[in-house]
């Protein structure tokens, strides 16, 4: 997904002269291309990610709507404060890029496993956030990003999924099972698991939100209204990700015939180490694991 938000990156550089890209310590591939193309227009601040955001501010302030790119936990908790006062406070049209989410680099350890980045970013006036969930999705939320005139972050996992064209959207409707009682909401690349959970006999429909922030609420309302079981499944604690946004959607909009379910990562730091199919396996996040949880709703409501 990352190879098709900066093949729409280069394009929208040489249409737009005013899109510069920061990067912090990321000389990689993705990056080389830009910098050759483009040198007047790419800074690499090296290990200072609170300098990226500083200088991105700046650039605002002299007509550039620059782009931050590097690892999502490094660019969400270290410039936490240069976020906030920095972009969010000016309301500056400033787009985070973050790369690795969940637990992309679980392996790493608990500084490098990017469960709460949804909870700490959500809470900025302006601050759009995005999740794409399939390689044409890349597309459709950058396009929506630069439809817009203020801060975005976009939270981009290590995936490859693709899907026909009728599967696509921006928040829509995946796979619908109209005689089901329960649907499955996801983002990100969580969708793949809960695809492959849901199986061929479309045992509960899913539904993909590759915007989080903000979204339809009219929408939301239609799909909520459908279904009297909704289930959320991501790779981010529930306590401060989608699961919770939709909480407090739901007691809000007063849809009260609605139950709300989760499945996620506990809260907590997680103190061993492993891949990303590791962590799926332990916190039920398995395509086997979310098809016994959803299994185990369904026959609630027998």
């Amino acid at each position: 997904m990352r190879n098709v938000f900066f093949t729409q990156l280069i394009e929208q550089m040489c249409k737009d002269k005013t899109i510069f890209l920061v990067v912090a310590d990321m000389g990689l591939g993705l990056v080389d291309p830009i910098q050759k193309e483009f040198p007047e227009r790419f800074i690499n601040v090296g290990i200072a990610e609170q300098n990226m955001i500083g200088i991105s501010a700046g650039l605002c302030n002299v007509g550039f709507r620059p782009v931050c790119y590097t690892i999502s936990n490094f660019l969400i908790q270290r410039c936490y404060e240069q976020i906030r006062n920095d972009i969010c406070l000016h309301n500056y049209p400033v787009v985070l890029v973050g790369t690795s989410t969940g637990y992309d680099n679980g392996g790493l350890g608990p500084t490098h496993q990017v469960i709460d980045d949804i909870g700490c970013i959500k809470v900025f006036p302006y601050m759009n956030i995005y999740s794409p969930s399939t390689m044409a999705s890349v597309r459709i939320v950058f396009e929506d990003i630069f439809k817009h005139k203020n801060p975005s972050y976009v939270r981009i996992g290590k995936g490859c999924l693709d899907l026909p064209s009728e599967q696509i959207g921006l928040n829509h409707m995946v796979t619908e099972n109209r005689g089901s009682r329960l649907l499955v909401i996801t983002h990100g690349t969580m969708l793949e698991n809960c695809l492959k959970a849901a199986g061929t006999d479309g045992a509960f429909s899913v539904y993909c939100m590759n915007k989080i922030k903000p979204f339809e609420k009219d929408e939301m309302s239609r799909v909520f209204l459908q279904y009297p079981k909704i289930l959320v499944v991501e790779d981010h604690v529930a306590s401060s990700g989608l699961y919770n946004i939709l909480s407090q959607f739901l007691v809000e909009s007063k849809l009260y015939t609605t139950e709300l379910y989760s499945l996620a990562p506990p809260d907590g730091f997680e103190r061993t180490v492993g891949d990303k199919n590791y962590f799926a396996d332990k916190y039920g996040l398995t395509p086997e694991k979310i098809r016994n949880y959803t299994t185990e709703l369904l026959k609630q409501s027998e």
